[in-house]
């Protein structure tokens, strides 16, 4: 019986330590951020589009500043994987309630994003056709 209780509390400790590092990952999301990069199906969106957007992350919701209008994405992000992973659902526009598999990469102030709305996840950061691929820079808050 002492063997159970003890695995159980290790399993509660693991599970927290789990839990406090994802809680870690979620705070360097945070803050306002400009689109360096952004790319779909292969094509590069112009500098002068990428200006227009603004992004602020706050909590597990990502909003998009564009022209006065907001438009909020849920993410979640699992930094357990390799590479991290990270799921996106947009509240807006034809893509509203679909889930994106993606993965990203956090540095300092850059945050990569490669997604896709297919089933299978992708495992490197390019651009080509089904891909979104998304470079972001911190801006100061």
């Amino acid at each position: 019986m002492r063997g159970a209780t003890a695995t159980i509390i290790l399993l509660a400790i693991g599970c927290g330590a789990l839990a406090d590092e994802t809680q870690r990952e979620y705070e360097r999301f945070q803050g306002q951020w400009r689109v360096v990069r952004l790319e779909e199906n292969g094509e590069a969106e112009p500098d002068d589009e990428l200006r227009r957007f603004r992004l602020t992350i706050r909590g597990r919701s990502i909003m998009v500043d564009l022209e006065g209008q907001r438009q909020t994405t849920e993410f979640r992000i699992d930094p357990t994987q390799q590479p991290k992973q990270i799921t996106l659902i947009p509240h807006y526009g034809e893509d509203k309630g679909k889930t994106f598999h993606g993965i990203y990469d956090i540095q300092g102030n850059h945050l990569r994003i490669c997604a896709t709305r297919l089933p299978d996840r992708p495992k490197v950061f390019e651009s080509r056709r089904g891909l979104l691929l998304l470079v972001l820079e911190r801006q100061g808050d």
